[in-house]
């Protein structure tokens, strides 16, 4: 059997409105204080090509080969205006500039996958063995002009070039037996490693005639990632009650090595991770779950990078090689209850944090923040979480979610308060009404609690959105979608030390309504399409 299928997207994306208010005490013993606005404004449009290829062959009715080759490509531009107002701390010198900019991206990503599939006698009994090269390249320009309306800041030029190649090789290999009393053997071997090459470059002047090499702008970072992992599990019912017992043995080794800064590094670590998960079926609607596991959350490669990236004249970025991966046991408690299509789950749940990655924010002095990355002490987290799913009424479904949750940190490692506690609820939902059996109407929220830092917390933030589909037949429909509707996003990020006081308003103005149109063809089974909240909103998906 060979699949050949592409699609074209393009979207253009309204103007955007971003307002930063920026109050900032570096030197909380002083009454200098730095305050700034930044208004900025962003068009884009963007450009999506994909394709995939795939072939199927079975030479019997025990054996299944398949491969498949895919691609996706990206292509990006924005143009961008910002104005800057602020002051100098102590002197209350203004410190005022606008800047104009563009943007471009290109991405490329193409996947082969080769898997292998061989029944053995015995229902669920086989062996599957797949492979996976996927490979990313990434191409950034950012071109800026800032025109200095006071004497402090000089007006300059920018260009910034950012390039990024992503190769990752991933292996694995199931067995699957079951066993005598229905019980069930599964052993499996895991194998990906991870290639990426990170290379900035970038030239400034007074003005784009005078843009010259800027060794601030100029990095280059290798980071490779190889996770050995090999696991077993064994699953038997006793009753109602069926166990599943795990575990898991994980070798990594990281290799970096910053060029330019002729900085080298490595890692390495063996870990076992132990899991048991019971559950006992009280009824045919309803069972009842626990779950005790430990896990491992690594890192972003970008966030081992130390380059310092330029944000603006008053905030800069840079990872931290130094970082180790978060570890965490969780403990899980679940009711369920499912009849037909209406679902209720309740979740009481614990985590315990080691070595957790957090953003910490350092003053570089005269108002400039940097923003990093570090391991905190530890931290905790508990809560319920409640979800209900399906038909409340005729023609009226729900999906929402809350999460009563209570979050702890300890950041005294790196020098904060010891601990540091708060209650962070969440809620998140979406209502479908089908007025009519081609009028379809949906609201979606979603309202986040107040999140701890290790330095200070955001402040609870909400995003509402709307959409309309009208199904003219099977193969038209007219999409309405109304975004950010309440005009309520933004985040506020307090920072609250002895070392540096700052409270950062950001209001993304993201309210946009799209009008789409959306068309199948083809045989088969229709897809039935939702909304795009996202970007790319007028396009269905």
């Amino acid at each position: 059997t060979v699949t050949l299928s592409g699609d074209a997207i393009y979207a253009r994306d309204p103007q955007t409105v971003t307002v930063t208010d920026h109050r900032a005490t570096p030197d909380p013993l002083s009454a200098n204080t730095l305050e700034s606005q930044q208004a900025a404004t962003n068009e884009a449009r963007t450009h999506v090509f994909i394709g995939r290829a795939a072939i199927d062959y079975d030479p019997d009715a025990k054996t299944h080969w398949s491969g498949e080759l895919r691609g996706t490509g990206i292509s990006y531009t924005s143009h961008d205006s910002l104005i800057f107002n602020g002051e100098t701390p102590g002197t209350l010198a203004p410190e005022d500039f606008s800047q104009r900019g563009t943007s471009s991206l290109d991405r490329t990503n193409v996947a082969a996958t080769g898997t292998y599939r061989r029944k053995f006698a015995g229902d669920g009994h086989d062996l599957t063995a797949s492979f996976i090269q996927d490979r990313t390249t990434d191409h950034r320009d950012r071109a800026d002009d800032q025109t200095s309306l006071s004497p402090l800041i000089p007006s300059r030029s920018e260009a910034i070039h950012a390039d990024m190649t992503l190769d990752v090789s991933h292996l694995k290999v199931d067995y699957n037996k079951p066993l005598a009393g229905d019980a069930k053997l599964k052993l499996g071997y895991e194998l990906q490693v991870d290639g990426d090459l990170f290379d900035n470059s970038g030239q400034r002047g007074a003005t784009a005639a005078a843009e010259a090499p800027d060794p601030t702008l100029i990095d280059r970072f290798k980071f490779r990632q190889a996770v050995n992992g090999a696991y077993v599990t064994y699953q038997r019912p006793f009753g109602d009650v069926t166990a599943l017992a795990g575990l898991r043995v994980e070798d990594t080794r990281i290799d970096l090595n910053d060029e330019t800064g002729a900085l080298k590094g490595s890692q390495g670590d063996t870990h076992l991770y132990p899991s048991l998960h019971l559950s006992w079926k009280l009824s045919d609607k309803q069972q009842l779950t626990a779950s005790v596991a430990e896990r491992i959350q690594r890192p972003q490669p970008t966030d081992y990078n130390p380059f310092r990236v330029f944000v603006d004249p008053f905030n800069f970025r840079a990872g931290n090689p130094d970082l180790k991966p978060q570890q965490t046991w969780s403990y899980e408690a679940a009711w369920q209850y499912r009849a037909g299509a209406k679902i209720f789950l309740a979740t009481a749940y614990y985590r315990d944090n080691r070595r957790g990655v957090t953003d910490v924010v350092q003053n570089l002095g005269d108002g400039v923040l940097l923003t990093t990355k570090e391991n905190l002490a530890s931290s905790r987290s508990g809560g319920l979480e409640l979800v209900a799913s399906g038909q409340l009424v005729k023609n009226l479904t729900v999906n929402v979610s809350g999460d009563l949750g209570w979050t702890e940190i300890d950041g005294s490692v790196l020098g904060f308060s010891a601990r540091r506690s708060a209650f962070t609820p969440s809620v998140r939902g979406v209502v479908n009404w089908q007025a009519t059996p081609k009028d379809l109407f949906q609201i979606q929220g979603v309202v986040i609690g107040k999140r701890l830092t290790p330095q200070g917390y955001h402040e609870a933030n909400t995003l509402v959105n709307l959409g309309y589909r009208r199904k003219f037949n099977d193969d038209w429909s007219l999409f309405v979608v109304t975004r950010d509707a309440l005009a309520s996003f933004r985040d506020t990020l307090v920072i609250d030390t002895p070392a540096l006081k700052d409270r950062m308003v950001t209001r993304a103005d993201l309210r946009a309504v799209f009008v789409g149109f959306a068309y199948s063809f083809g045989s088969g089974r229709r897809r039935d399409v939702g909304f795009d909240y996202g970007a790319g909103a007028g396009a269905p998906r």
